[in-house]
């Protein structure tokens, strides 16, 4: 798919990136990882996305506007174009074991401002998304 790309790399970008099926969506603020907090500015220290992250935990960003007037982002001319409080898409990941027989299935499921929910497409074909271990009921 994309020319260079190869599983390492992949595996390191996926907790970090995703692509949508649509644009303009930007950066949620409120569950944006430390890397990419730090892409946000290059002066950005690992220290100071950590520190984003602590505050994060206690309090949710009610707006963008306070995000943007922490400390850590004093003097850097951030702008908020790119960045949201909120998530539209979700990924479901599931894997239904039944007689020996497994089905895999990961859904993308699209919510929209007034919170109705609609899935926007199911894949059966990534059996290695699920790497925990089956949970298994006992009929004894």
């Amino acid at each position: 798919m994309i020319d260079g790309m190869t599983e390492e790399a992949y595996r390191a970008l996926r907790p970090h990136v995703t692509a949508l099926p649509v644009t303009g969506l930007g950066i949620n603020v409120n569950t944006a990882t430390a890397p990419v907090l730090r892409s946000l500015h290059e002066e950005l220290t690992q220290a100071q996305a950590d520190a984003i992250l602590e505050r994060r935990t206690e309090e949710r960003f009610e707006n963008v506007q306070d995000f943007l007037a922490l400390d850590e982002f004093a003097g850097r001319g951030m702008k908020p174009t790119g960045l949201g409080l909120q998530t539209r898409f979700f990924e479901v990941v599931s894997r239904i074991t039944y007689d020996n027989r497994v089905a895999n299935l990961v859904s993308t499921v699209y919510r929209s401002p007034e919170g109705e929910m609609q899935t926007v497409s199911r894949d059966t074909g990534q059996k290695n998304r699920i790497t925990k271990e089956p949970f298994t009921i006992s009929g004894e």
